[in-house]
């Protein structure tokens, strides 16, 4: 196997330039070179007394649902205790689930459709034998409303607590000029595609980027590139950052 698959792309990753990160590591690390473009910016919840609370209350939880790595980094800020029993851990997808796992917890459900939807499915389908379960879903302001309601109507007593606010950016295109030459733009959330789009529009960025590669971590995000008429290239059979990074090397490839 090709030790650098990459072979020295320039991906773009729409994240703040304000440290490595994994995503930067597993870049480099598979041979290509990593430039950070801020599309998102994450801040603390509005209301961080109730997020507080909700982590004083964790034991009382039968589920912890994740339906994000950040959700997992605001939780552990808060002093969130993933050795902690009896709270049950799950996850929406891989990536997700490595984050719980680096923190210290075990991840008990991870369902196979890696969204919302799928994760809510997936835990009414553990539930159902239990008369009552109560889940917390400590999630971005920005979250849609359908994964607690499809818990609601199976009978979840949910508790939805904004964990983290996530902001777009918006992009000039005078930023996006000042790349240079660029292989693949890596997506993580729907949030980033409204940052990278929101001022050049999916017209303004091909003029840019005629052959940049648009890669997506999930279907949600791929999902939010066709809506703003910039369809994803590459989307990953499993959510994870070295799925991506791979997927992107074949499109790199055939190129």
């Amino acid at each position: 196997m090709n030790d650098a698959p990459l072979g020295g792309a320039r991906l773009v990753v729409t994240r703040p330039a304000d440290g490595r990160g994994a995503i930067v590591e597993a870049i480099e690390r598979l041979g290509g070179e990593a430039v950070c473009l801020s599309a998102v910016e994450i801040g603390p919840p509005d209301d961080r007394p109730a997020l507080r609370r909700a982590i004083e209350a964790w034991s009382g939880f039968d589920w912890v649902a994740f339906t994000s790595a950040r959700a997992v980094d605001a939780v552990v800020r808060e002093g969130a205790d993933f050795g902690a029993r009896p709270p049950m851990l799950a996850a929406v997808g891989p990536a997700t689930a490595e984050r719980v796992e680096r923190a210290g917890g075990r991840v008990d459900l991870v369902p196979e459709d890696q969204r919302g939807e799928g994760l809510a499915r997936a835990l009414v389908a553990e539930l159902a034998r239990h008369e009552l379960a109560r889940v917390l879903l400590p999630r971005s302001d920005r979250a849609g409303g359908e994964l607690p309601a499809m818990l609601a109507r199976a009978g979840v007593e949910v508790s939805d607590v904004v964990a983290y606010r996530t902001i777009p950016r918006a992009v000039g295109a005078d930023e996006l000029e000042a790349l240079g030459a660029v292989d693949a733009f890596l997506l993580a959330s729907p949030s980033a595609v409204e940052g990278l789009l929101a001022r050049v529009g999916a017209a303004g960025f091909r003029r840019v980027f005629p052959r940049a590669i648009v890669a997506a971590i999930g279907p949600t995000t791929a999902e939010a590139l066709r809506a703003a008429g910039l369809p994803a290239d590459a989307v990953p059979g499993r959510s994870t950052v070295d799925r991506l990074l791979l997927e992107v090397a074949r499109w790199i490839g055939r190129r």
